[in-house]
């Protein structure tokens, strides 16, 4: 009971919150709060974990084939963009202009009588 009580009350207010007041205040206001939080939270994960980020080694493994491997996805990718000029045979012709005679809202505008 001691961990339900405090949960339902979080859950509350934090509901009250987010319906009642998160609304009322402004985009950039709102930007700026998460900027704050976001650095303040990192900062504290990276306090908190900086032991475990030193004795972090896989990296290092890993760094000497990343050059490479970037380098073949930039390749890979820019042919990609290439190919996207490449014309495929087909000629776009573009969309039908619409003729008088036709059934279109225009021709229907000037001759409402006309049904060819």
């Amino acid at each position: 009971m001691e961990f339900f009580t405090p949960s339902i009350l979080l859950l509350l207010v934090s509901a009250i919150v987010l319906f009642a007041i998160i609304p009322q205040i402004a985009p950039t206001l709102l930007f700026v709060i998460a900027l704050l939080m976001f650095i303040i939270v990192g900062y504290q994960h990276y306090y908190m974990f900086t032991d475990e980020y030193a004795m972090s080694t896989w990296q290092n493994m890993v760094a000497g084939s990343a050059k490479p491997l970037i380098i073949v996805v930039l390749v890979v990718m820019m042919v990609g963009f290439l190919l996207n000029f490449v014309p495929s045979g087909r000629r776009n012709a573009g969309p039908e202009l619409p003729a008088y005679g036709k059934n279109t809202l225009k021709s229907i505008i000037r001759d409402p009588f006309k049904t060819r």
